[in-house]
């Protein structure tokens, strides 16, 4: 991927969503915030954003307690800042791919109660 773009907010550009692989994607997320035009898209090369995120990136294996037991699965997908059930909070929500073949999304806001543990990351 040689270029992403992102959505990015005040005079800081601090990121709030992305990274997009095309220009219509990052247009269609832009248009369903309340306000799109207090968002502007910023076109990022390679070398110029890192690839990361508060729990785990894509392809991380990763360990959380649930109510249904230890779990573990691979990070397929991160979808940023989507609107939460919180008017006041968004999240990021990660697809994660368990061990046992399910599917499942996480957010991130609920992550913090899971015990929720990064098994790819350095020691």
């Amino acid at each position: 991927m040689s270029e992403v773009y992102f959505l990015v907010s005040g005079s800081l550009s601090k990121r709030v969503a992305g990274p997009f692989n095309t220009y219509e994607q990052a247009e269609e997320r832009r248009q369903s915030y309340p306000n799109p035009r207090a968002l502007r898209m910023q076109l990022a090369g390679s070398k110029t954003w890192k690839k990361c995120s508060d729990y785990a990136n894509v392809g991380d294996l990763v360990f959380w307690k649930s109510s249904a037991g230890n779990q573990v699965g691979k990070v397929r997908f991160i979808d940023r800042d989507l609107p939460t059930g919180d008017p006041r909070k968004n999240a990021d929500y990660y697809m994660v791919d368990t061990v046992d073949n399910k599917a499942l999304y996480l957010n991130s806001n609920m992550m913090k109660r899971l015990s929720f543990q990064n098994l790819s990351e350095a020691a």
